[in-house]
């Protein structure tokens, strides 16, 4: 059939949302480093502008944020892995 696209990790669920995994937790981190150089607002502009104030309550309530990001983002993803993984039998 010509126009369909197959994705070949998709027999493969367990290592495909590993991969989704580890992309999601990398977006966060790409976001972040954006936002460190080309930003006005965000919370890399947070970090950036509490240390150079010095000022270290913001400083960790962004960390705070951006690791309960993460983690958050990581959680969804692996929540969603576990019933296709079980589905398969892994």
């Amino acid at each position: 059939m010509a126009g369909v696209l197959k994705d070949p990790s998709a027999q493969f669920p367990p290592l495909y949302f590993f991969r989704v995994e580890i992309s999601t937790t990398l977006c966060v981190v790409g976001a972040i480093v954006g936002e460190f150089i080309a930003s006005t607002r965000g919370l890399g502009f947070l970090l950036k502008d509490s240390q150079a104030a010095i000022d270290t309550p913001p400083m960790f309530a962004g960390l705070l944020l951006i690791s309960a990001l993460g983690l958050g983002l990581f959680g969804i993803i692996s929540l969603c892995s576990g019933p296709s993984c079980l589905a398969k039998g892994e």
